[in-house]
């Protein structure tokens, strides 16, 4: 839907390029503005209403939104960022376990949650997917336009702090990279030895018995 947009106002906009795999590619860029158009239209289209929900998962949804919003504000992180488990969840509505079961389904087969984990000993973890919107249909996991530009600052930082974290880290790699490859590189040497002396023992056992036999028949 975003890229049908952008594709409406193509002659409106500055046909950039870029090389990619030896080939010019061209091509123009994506606004905020077809994002927030996109997000509307999906909005209205393919989004649902809490209407559709029983009471008690409604309720139980915005409960969650609210815990969700009070540990998102203490960790100091945006609410998609929460990861909270079936146990947190019980600690706050004081529900009982099995109604979880039941609700938490029930959201995550509907949306409004999504499952993380879960398999080979994993903690069974949910992301809230619902922002709290209940005026007329919604469409739950859609990019927020104004909050694109902070995640791309903090994806930039993120990649400063990660190369920052290698540079001094080169000094003590390589030399172990380089002494690994020298000890691999002595023990294939010395398999070859062993194989090519394996060989000539072996000719030379199968040359030993013909020569006596030889010998005898003389």
């Amino acid at each position: 839907l975003i890229r049908a947009i952008a594709l409406l106002h193509q002659y409106q906009r500055p046909l950039r390029s870029i090389a990619h795999r030896g080939q010019r590619l061209d091509y123009i860029e994506v606004t905020k503005g077809d994002i927030a158009l996109a997000n509307r239209i999906a909005h209205d289209v393919l989004g649902r209403t809490l209407d559709e929900l029983p009471p008690q998962t409604r309720r139980l949804l915005r409960l969650m939104v609210d815990m969700v919003r009070g540990l998102a504000e203490r960790q100091g992180i945006t609410p998609r960022e929460v990861r909270f488990t079936r146990r947190d969840v019980r600690e706050a509505t004081h529900w009982s376990d099995n109604q979880l079961k039941v609700h938490c389904a029930r959201l995550s087969e509907m949306e409004y949650l999504l499952i993380h984990g879960g398999s080979r000993g994993h903690h069974l973890q949910y992301e809230l997917l619902y922002d709290g919107a209940e005026s007329g249909s919604h469409l739950a996991g859609l990019i927020d336009p104004a909050e694109l530009d902070t995640e791309l600052n903090n994806g930039e930082r993120k990649l400063e702090g990660e190369a920052c974290k290698w540079v001094p880290s080169l000094g003590q790699v390589a030399p172990k990279l380089a002494s690994s490859w020298e000890a691999e590189m002595q023990e294939r040497q010395g398999s070859s030895a062993d194989l090519t002396e394996s060989v000539k023992k072996t000719r030379l056992r199968r040359n030993g018995p013909a020569v006596s036999l030889a010998a005898a028949v003389v």
